[in-house]
């Protein structure tokens, strides 16, 4: 690097569907990128197009009008302006950034170094996932487990393909989805109050044990009924509800992984008897747990 950085702006370029152009400074922005194609006979909905990692130093930028591209964008280090649709966002260390689809946006270092890891998210139920998970719509996240999601997306970047692509396909799908919940998790949850919050994260990280209400409530200073009342007003369901609804998603991806027999997902996911935990999820789902296991009816996540 010279005593005075060389600035290069970018001539746009068009693909057919999105322009894009930007600004360098020096050799800036580094990218350190893989770029996943699924293999043609994929029937994954969701997958893994790109995973990696960026660095940047101030007034480095990119911007593209019309996106055809949708990426999860965790900053680790300095600060980027994003704007999105016109709404400009300072994100920092520890908050993620999603480019969406079909928008005008751009990103530049506002710091004299920046870092963000980045994932590449594509396929055919992707659009329903993110409204599912009321992601599309939303420009920036403030997670609160910033680590959980630099660890997904390490995991993702940490992958290899060469001695089983079929099973690496699989296992970054899942990553995918795992990294998708995650997010809109923290969208849900971002103006409930921290007692409500603690309730849903203990239900949450307690999905395999056998749960009393009564002993929740106590364990957060809360009658079963006040805990019950404003947990339903918060979340527009009941603990109850809320329980057996995370403890189906968990059960849907244990079965799109494919690792685990029905039986050992019914326990992992706190139902003693298997034969119960099939009417549940065939009542929740609409089909049994093995004809979701063998069919891949990922549509229903």
């Amino acid at each position: 690097m010279g005593l005075y950085p060389i600035k290069e702006s970018l001539a746009p370029y068009n693909n057919g569907i999105t322009t894009f152009g930007g600004q360098n400074y020096d050799n800036y922005p580094i990218h350190r990128h893989r770029y996943i194609i699924p293999s043609e006979f994929s029937k994954l909905p969701v997958h893994l197009h790109t995973v990696g990692e960026s660095d940047w130093r101030r007034g480095a930028s990119r911007w593209r009008r019309n996106s055809n591209t949708f990426s999860v964008e965790l900053v680790t280090n300095g600060t980027f302006e994003f704007i999105q649709d016109g709404v400009r966002e300072e994100v920092s260390p520890g908050n993620v950034f999603l480019v969406r689809k079909d928008c005008d946006l751009s990103m530049t270092c506002q710091s004299r170094f920046a870092s963000k890891m980045t994932a590449v998210i594509d396929g055919n139920l992707l659009p329903s996932l993110l409204v599912s998970l009321n992601l599309s719509h939303k420009n920036v996240i403030y997670p609160s487990d910033p680590e959980a999601i630099k660890a997904t997306l390490k995991r993702a970047m940490e992958l290899r393909d060469e001695s089983n692509p079929e099973q690496f396909e699989m296992n970054s799908s899942m990553l995918c989805i795992e990294l998708l919940f995650a997010l809109g998790r923290e969208v849900k949850t971002e103006n409930i109050p921290d007692n409500i919050k603690a309730v849903a994260r203990y239900l949450e990280n307690n999905l395999s044990e056998r749960i009393s209400m009564k002993e929740v409530a106590a364990r957060f200073g809360m009658s079963p009924a006040s805990m019950f009342r404003r947990f339903r007003e918060e979340l527009h369901e009941t603990p109850g509800q809320f329980l057996i609804r995370k403890r189906m998603e968990a059960a849907k991806l244990l079965l799109l992984r494919n690792e685990d027999s029905i039986k050992d997902i019914a326990f992992k996911t706190g139902y003693t008897s298997p034969l119960y935990f099939s009417t549940e999820f065939s009542r929740y789902v609409g089909v049994s747990p093995r004809k979701f296991k063998y069919s891949g009816s990922s549509e229903s996540l």
